[in-house]
């Protein structure tokens, strides 16, 4: 699942390892994000969400998502957090950035990485900082949904360090109704644990990499072991599966998803809502 795994990037949860991490921009560097987004993207962005109308929700174009990318990486640590927020009072669907902004955005500075455009400090400054935002707009995401019982488990795949995919699933089942939780660091053992002792019915795992498919298949037999006295959907995403949506059957999960609302829709099938009895 592409928003499991969208950056592919090494990140740790938590502000302490971010808090020493130094401005990487030049004065020149940010005066010119800042002139690209005050002169020409912000102002495109806002007419194009003003004019959505009947729940239309606007796509964001590369380019916009390249100048969102930067400002994850702008000396000014809340530019990224401007960004947005400039976009949601003109009335941008927070769901549309979500999908078409967030994710997107992680993935351009996964990208980056691979190719050498960024370092590793970089790529890690700016998925943090993806990261916090979504702690910000969790709030926001997810008001008015509805109470479940159905629980829900989030996690990357054993050996797996990547979180901003994850947190992102967690928020849209969270925003469907599910009561969810997210991890962050976890082996094969504590899955296992909460599954049973916390009653997990879906358990979500992110893979971004084939040499950590093997711990996976291990970690799913595991889970539905502990599971034993309730019925457990394993739901497995990243872009190792991308090309490759059966090996989530080979490795024993139920099913794939590539975003949020595939994640969704897969884990309502799955685990169906159960009905209210009017007594």
């Amino acid at each position: 699942m592409r928003a499991f795994a969208s950056a592919g990037a090494i990140v740790e949860s938590g502000g302490a390892f971010f808090s020493g991490v130094r401005p990487i921009d030049t004065a020149r560097r940010r005066r010119a994000i800042e002139i690209l987004l005050e002169q020409a993207v912000i102002p495109q962005l806002l007419r194009a969400n003003s004019e959505s109308i009947a729940g239309a929700a606007p796509e964001f174009a590369r380019v916009d998502v390249e100048a969102f990318a930067d400002t994850t990486l702008s000396a000014d640590e809340r530019a990224a957090a401007d960004y947005i927020n400039r976009l949601l009072a003109a009335g941008a669907p927070i769901d549309r950035l979500y999908l078409s902004l967030l994710a997107p955005a992680a993935r351009l500075l996964g990208e980056r990485w691979v190719d050498d455009t960024l370092d590793f400090v970089q790529v890690t400054t700016g998925v943090a900082r993806l990261q916090m935002l979504l702690h910000e707009l969790r709030p926001h995401f997810v008001a008015g949904a509805a109470n479940s019982t159905r629980r829900a488990l989030i996690v990357p795949a054993p050996g797996e360090r990547h979180v901003f995919g994850p947190m992102m699933i967690a928020d849209y089942l969270a925003r469907a109704g599910w009561s969810t939780s997210w991890e962050s660091d976890t082996t094969s053992a504590v899955i296992a644990r909460r599954v049973r002792e916390d009653s997990i019915e879906m358990l979500g795992l992110s893979c971004a990499s084939e040499r950590h498919l093997s711990a996976l298949e291990r970690c799913i037999k595991a889970a539905r072991h502990a599971a034993r006295g309730h019925k457990l959907a394993v739901l497995v995403g990243g872009c190792v599966f991308d090309d490759k949506p059966q090996l989530a059957q080979d490795i024993g999960a139920d099913a794939t998803a590539i975003d949020g609302p595939h994640a969704v829709a897969a884990a309502d099938r799955l685990v169906p809502a159960r009905r209210k009895l009017d007594i």
